[in-house]
């Protein structure tokens, strides 16, 4: 049965990515294929920009156009009521934030922990560094903290809240690389290959890391479904991914003329991401540590 539900998640997983990939083909007020003037425009708006605003609608109505499912444009416009066709294609659209932003986070967060971690399981000024930004972030939690910093910036970017999300998420993998470096560190085959000369750059990069991986992958699943949770709450309170970058927690808090309809879409896609990253992280969680119970019984 569990097996069954990982199976269900990771698909659910997969389909939620093929959705970001080809969001322009399900839901855009752009043309899929377009015949002008004898020739074929295939996905003009990412191939031909300049020539698709330059052509008028009609005139390209009149050469042959296949259009999205959802003619719209997911981009809002403030001065416009939203239909409910539009909420469905920013619906689509912010399947796309979600996959790039939590990636991005992600990225940066092992990029920054993973080192840091490393040197910091050696004892050194990084353990030092590592122990007041463990207390800092500890000491408020990352909702808070985000909203400070994202609410103090003039100018809110999608780069500067990756950044500043990344930079969190990099803490919390560092220390969890410090306390797997520090376990492995004191197992017979590493004191046997510090005892045969290895340099210790080698003995951590060959024999140490390989151990981490494990633990590191299952914080890393975890941490995406907190971080999907956390921009939706942060994007619910304008506090998010800016204008234009469509959000699903942004359309949560956009309850208009267009009914609650459309807000299931967003609703269900926050709901089921975090649910299916956690069926998946609790079950790599529990292959890492059977693996790791076996190996100490050796």
């Amino acid at each position: 049965m569990r097996r069954l539900a990982v199976r269900i998640a990771s698909t659910l997983l997969a389909l939620l990515v093929l959705l970001a990939v080809f969001a322009d083909l399900i839901a855009s007020d752009a043309p899929i294929l377009a015949r002008y003037r004898g020739s074929w425009l295939v996905l003009p708006v990412v191939t031909e920009p300049a020539l698709l605003a330059r052509i008028d609608r009609a005139e390209l109505e009149q050469g042959g156009v296949i259009w999205a499912p959802l003619r719209a444009s997911p981009t809002r416009d403030a001065a416009t009521p939203q239909s409910g066709t539009q909420r469905w294609a920013q619906t689509v659209h912010g399947a796309r934030s979600v996959v790039v932003t939590t990636l991005g986070v992600l990225a940066l967060a092992l990029a920054l922990g993973v080192p840091i971690g490393a040197l910091a399981g050696r004892g050194n000024f990084a353990d030092a560094l590592l122990s007041r930004a463990v207390e800092l972030t500890g000491a408020l939690p990352s909702l808070i903290l985000v909203a400070a910093l994202q609410a103090g910036r003039v100018a809110p970017s999608w780069l500067a809240f990756v950044v500043i999300l990344g930079a969190l998420r990099g803490v919390e993998v560092a220390r969890l690389v410090r306390g797997e470096v520090l376990r492995v560190s004191g197992t017979e085959f590493v004191l046997a290959a510090r005892a045969l000369g290895g340099s210790p750059l080698r003995v951590v990069v060959r024999h140490v890391l390989p151990h981490v991986w494990g633990p590191v992958i299952v914080n890393a699943t975890f941490g995406a479904a907190a971080v999907v949770a956390l921009e939706a709450a942060l994007s619910f309170v304008g506090l998010g991914l800016p204008d234009p970058v469509p959000s699903w927690g942004r359309l949560l808090g956009q309850v208009g003329s267009a009914g609650a309809w459309p807000l299931l879409g967003p609703a269900a896609g926050i709901l089921g991401t975090t649910v299916c990253l956690y069926v998946v992280a609790d079950f790599l969680d529990d292959r890492v540590s059977a693996r790791r119970g076996a190996a100490s019984r050796v």
